[in-house]
């Protein structure tokens, strides 16, 4: 929308519906600017056709990504519009069906070239790293994942720290019922890197339980014991076998394991190359995984096909990939 100031009353929004732009005067605060998110809703009701649904009201941001106007984006909307000589300016569409807005499992999205195409939340919704999901903007950023960078899944955490379902914080419960309504694929694996023996897993059976627990409360379709263990193959092994063991009632229906999330390609590539142990350890998993982490030179053609020809008929995945693709 765009905003022109007309006194200290009013504003003026412009909305656009398809080919149309519509120009309304709402409402302003004493500063001069658009005084409420409730203003904006009652413009487009005027303008927006009953038989055409509910509206979703959208804006540029200061990327020019097309973004949810709500409540919560609603500051974020003044910001924007206030670096843009305080020009008001939304966008109108119809809120898609829910045939629309959920697609199949295991279904790419149109817009990726990929089956498979995780968006990583694991530690923004633990409330890590610069910018975090809350219950404020969790619905705005697994949509734009969806229905913008055509993300059919998503990465989340296994926290060390917790046993019980009741101990995770209510966004990571609000964000994985919401992805599960919109039809996205859940992968899950453990917060941070490493054994875990400072936060109670040295034993072996103890790391077992507390992944197997995770994986049977929340059911995630993928999931992987392991986030670049740093651990001997003997012992992701036993760790492995000792899951399997454990979900093998939940017969066809149980996740797929992922694994064995060794950093690098190379390092994963080595692993494998052990006689006999190396076979072992490609066997132990449904999916067969590698980091592409940052500062992975061995990221190379060559040794993404050395380590597709070593799966054998695993499936293959790129676990992280915070740096370009060599191949």
């Amino acid at each position: 929308p765009a905003v022109f100031r007309i006194g200290l009353m009013s504003v003026v929004l412009k909305m656009r519906c398809s080919d149309t732009v519509h120009r309304v005067r709402v409402a302003a605060d004493e500063a001069g600017a658009l005084a409420s998110y409730e203003a904006i809703e009652e413009a487009v009701a005027k303008v927006w056709p009953p038989e055409n649904g509910e509206a979703v009201i959208k804006y540029l941001d200061d990327e020019d990504d097309l973004c949810v106007l709500c409540p919560p984006t609603f500051p974020d909307f003044l910001a924007v519009s206030a670096c843009k000589e305080g020009k008001y300016r939304v966008v109108i569409s119809a809120k898609e069906t829910d045939s629309q807005a959920e697609p199949s499992l295991a279904v790419p999205s149109p817009t990726s070239p990929f089956r498979y195409l995780f968006a990583d939340i694991k530690r923004p919704l633990a409330g890590l790293g610069g910018k975090h999901i809350t219950l404020d903007n969790y619905e705005v950023v697994l949509a734009g994942l969806q229905e913008q960078l055509g993300c059919n899944a998503v990465r989340v955490y296994i926290d060390p720290k917790l046993r019980e379902a009741s101990e995770y914080p209510p966004v990571y419960h609000e964000a994985y019922a919401l992805a599960r309504k919109r039809g996205m694929l859940i992968f899950a694996n453990p917060l941070g890197t490493g054994a875990f023996k400072d936060c109670g897993l040295g034993a072996i059976e103890d790391y077992v339980a507390w992944i197997v627990e995770h994986v049977k409360t929340w059911k995630p379709d993928f999931f992987c014991p392991f986030n670049e263990p740093g651990m001997p193959s003997k012992r992701l092994l036993k760790i492995a076998a000792g899951v399997r063991e454990a979900l093998s009632d939940a017969g066809p229906s149980a996740p797929r394991m992922v694994g064995p999330d060794v950093q690098k390609v190379e390092p994963t590539i080595g692993r494998f190359e052990v006689p006999g142990e190396g076979e072992e350890l490609v066997n132990a998993f449904d999916i067969v995984t590698a980091h592409n982490a940052e500062g992975d030179e061995t990221a190379t053609v060559a040794a993404w096909r050395r380590l597709a020809t070593l799966s054998g008929e695993h499936e293959c995945w790129a676990t992280e990939n915070p740096r370009p693709w060599l191949v």
